[in-house]
């Protein structure tokens, strides 16, 4: 990894955390939303849509064909049993992530599966849990520990930092990997806490709060990536 570039992304970033517009507030949002629910004795599916709505934008999870929420709403009023085992599997931190992330995206299938046998007329053919939605899930739950994973950021982030061998399909793996080195050098700049300080106060008033999405927030503004947009 060249660490010339990731020099670049820190100092580019220290200077555009005072002019950000707001949609990149979403990154904070839905992580903040989830924390002010968590104690409380809600469903999954009363989960997902406290913590899945935004003042600034809902693009990270609802684009055209891509509506990961409403497959999953779906689905838990159909078989609310397996929806939450699914759920529970992804967030046990006792299993390696990429297993977690397969044995997911496994059951995602089993459910299209299942609902197109109860439901023949149904133009359903994709859950639309990608990584993606992965991603979103478990940083919801957990931001400090992981972020948000967007592929065409994945891909064009490893190819600026010169990251061996050059991905060539989806891999959380390695792309936390790389947001963790991020990270680390944004924490010894303090540019962290500084970002989380520009925020509205509604998002960042718990100190012991992080988001790693500082993170994906650096790489892609130096990557000229937008993660709000339609195409992916």
């Amino acid at each position: 990894m060249k660490l010339t570039v990731v020099h670049e992304i820190i100092d580019s970033y220290l200077e555009q955390i005072p002019h950000l517009d707001q949609k990149w507030e979403a990154l904070y949002e839905y992580p903040t939303n989830w924390a002010n629910i968590k104690d409380q004795s809600l469903s999954i599916k009363e989960q997902v849509l406290a913590a899945f709505k935004s003042t600034r934008t809902q693009r990270l999870w609802k684009r055209e064909r891509y509506r990961p929420i409403e497959t999953l709403i779906l689905f838990y009023d159909e078989d609310p049993e397996i929806v939450q085992e699914s759920i529970n599997i992804l967030f046990n931190n006792s299993r390696p992530i990429q297993d977690r992330i397969d044995s997911f995206r496994y059951m995602a299938e089993e459910m299209v599966h299942h609902y197109k046998k109860s439901h023949p007329n149904s133009i359903i053919a994709d859950a639309n849990w990608d990584v993606q939605w992965v991603s979103l899930l478990i940083s919801g739950m957990d931001p400090s520990q992981y972020a948000f994973y967007h592929q065409t950021l994945f891909f064009r982030a490893a190819h600026l930092l010169d990251m061996r061998p050059q991905p060539q399909v989806d891999d959380y793996e390695r792309y936390s990997k790389m947001i963790n080195i991020i990270y680390n050098f944004l924490e010894n700049k303090d540019l962290n806490t500084q970002r989380k300080q520009s925020l509205p106060s509604r998002l960042h008033k718990s100190a012991n709060v992080n988001f790693k999405n500082t993170a994906v927030e650096a790489l892609a503004l130096y990557s000229n990536v937008d993660l709000f947009s339609e195409s992916r």
